[in-house]
């Protein structure tokens, strides 16, 4: 998000740069257009400043008019015109986004108080901030210039928007810790270690918990009271209502699947619910260190939760799997249970009662954040699935259509019939074709009637072939 966020601010600001950078191009060029007469300047001292601007705007006036004057007085550094000549402008009923920005740092080099630069700079906003990315990108853009408290705010506002969307409490702790805002800070860390649970975040959670620990010291003797509430917000950010992992040994797969009170579902498919529920992480085998299922819900919703385990493939060591389920996980009185279960063809289903769960209102629809899609798999990680083909796809023994994830199943599928009894099997239909890699360079001329003219086409082509996949056959009979 940083860089996102870093990329929107040069756009932000590319209106400023772009009025600037067109009156320096007309500056250096050889023969510059002699101004109009209605780009020409006012007398600046037949008057006061907002006046001179005043009787200025009573002409109608194009808007590119308007932007050269002001670019010539920018040059001359006569803020007070300019902060004048903007806001007759914006009166007379010339509104443009760059007018705000412009009028901002005008106001700024005239050392006008922050709370006015702060209104001028939220009136750019108005322009940008549409949704919550747009208050996250016009939030960063106020910090830029220094408009620190106005973006805090604006970073709060995005979070209530949005409340499980990390993004906002990361950025808005940055803003607090330079503000040294205590409350702020707080709110912000609280918010990180709430709803900051993937992996992603591990460092975001290792930064909100440090700036949480840091307050309660510096509160401790100014503040005992301050200091113990801040040390009980940290408390209960860390505490988890409840957390479910399954985990295995071996090249199985396994899918969880929670069925909440009021029966909302979370899996793969629906990572988040409205009961504060997240589905944490999809594994498979082989691979020790991704097979296990992950759910966590921080602040849950009291009640029956139902947890529906699949085997969807392969085998697992033993054939059995672990179910660990933690009731106030990270808190003083958390509670751990083990249970261990064969393997079986049949989803499985375990009950759960969860009596003293933190949430008292759910959440909305639109305050979730939005699942994030698929994403193709990377170099390394289509290298290691080819391997994982190579070794773990199983060989069926038996006329019995074979169960296998279809991840595995990546080439042209078909109904087969073997000629023994017991019905079909998934086979592969192979297609040979030629890949060229390089460069290459294809031409076409044509000559004209007369023989005087050739007229040739080129189009050259660069391929390259970045990897190559094979695919297990499952044989049908002995």
């Amino acid at each position: 998000m940083g860089r996102f966020i870093e990329t929107k601010e040069r756009q932000v600001i590319q209106p400023v740069a772009l009025f600037l950078r067109d009156e320096e191009g007309e500056s250096s060029a050889d023969s510059p257009a002699k101004p109009t007469a209605n780009e020409i300047l006012p007398d600046l001292d037949s008057g006061p400043a907002e006046e001179v601007w005043r009787k200025y705007f009573q002409e109608e006036r194009s808007l590119t008019t308007i932007s050269k004057v002001v670019q010539k007085l920018v040059r001359q550094q006569a803020h007070e015109h300019v902060i004048a000549a903007i806001q007759q402008a914006l009166l007379a009923g010339y509104s443009q986004p760059w007018m705000y920005e412009v009028l901002a740092f005008s106001m700024r080099a005239s050392d006008y108080p922050q709370d006015q630069i702060d209104r001028v700079l939220l009136s750019t906003v108005d322009f940008q901030a549409s949704d919550v990315p747009h208050l996250l990108v016009s939030a960063a853009y106020l910090s830029r210039l220094d408009a620190k408290q106005a973006a805090l705010k604006m970073y709060k506002q995005a979070a209530e928007l949005l409340p499980t969307q990390v993004e906002a409490y990361a950025l808005g702790l940055g803003v607090a810790e330079e503000l040294k805002d205590e409350e702020s800070i707080a709110w912000a860390a609280n918010g990180i270690l709430v709803n900051g649970l993937g992996d992603q975040y591990k460092s975001r959670r290792i930064q909100a918990e440090a700036a949480f620990r840091k307050i309660i010291e510096t509160t401790k003797e100014s503040d005992s009271s301050q200091s113990q509430e801040f040390e009980r917000q940290l408390s209960n950010a860390l505490t988890q209502d409840l957390r479910v992992k399954v985990t295995w040994v071996g090249s199985a797969d396994f899918d969880l699947t929670v069925v909440e009170p009021g029966g909302m579902v979370c899996s793969l498919h629906q990572p988040q619910t409205i009961n504060g529920g997240q589905f944490l992480h999809d594994g498979f085998g082989p691979d020790k260190e991704n097979c296990y299922e992950e759910y966590v819900a921080s602040q849950a919703t009291p009640g029956i939760y139902q947890l529906q385990i699949q085997h969807v493939r392969g085998d697992a060591v033993g054939n059995r799997f672990r179910v660990t389920i933690w009731r106030r996980a990270g808190g003083v009185d958390e509670t751990v249970q083990e249970i261990n279960l064969s393997v079986k063809s049949d989803e499985q289903t375990i009950q759960l009662n969860l009596p003293f769960g933190r949430r008292i209102a759910l959440l909305k629809t639109h305050e979730l954040s939005r699942a994030v899609p698929r994403r193709g798999l990377s170099v390394a990680e289509a290298k290691r699935l080819k391997r994982e083909q190579r070794n773990v796809i199983p060989v069926s023994s038996s006329n019995r259509p074979v169960n296998i994830n279809p991840l595995f199943q990546q080439g042209n599928t078909g109904t087969i019939t073997t000629g023994t009894p017991g019905g079909t099997a998934v086979g592969y239909q192979p297609v040979v074709t030629s890949l060229a890699e390089g460069v290459s360079l294809t031409a076409m001329a044509v000559v004209s009637a007369d023989r005087r003219y050739v007229r040739i086409s080129t189009r050259p082509v660069f391929s390259n072939i970045t990897d190559v996949f094979t695919f297990g056959v499952v044989q049908q009979g002995p």
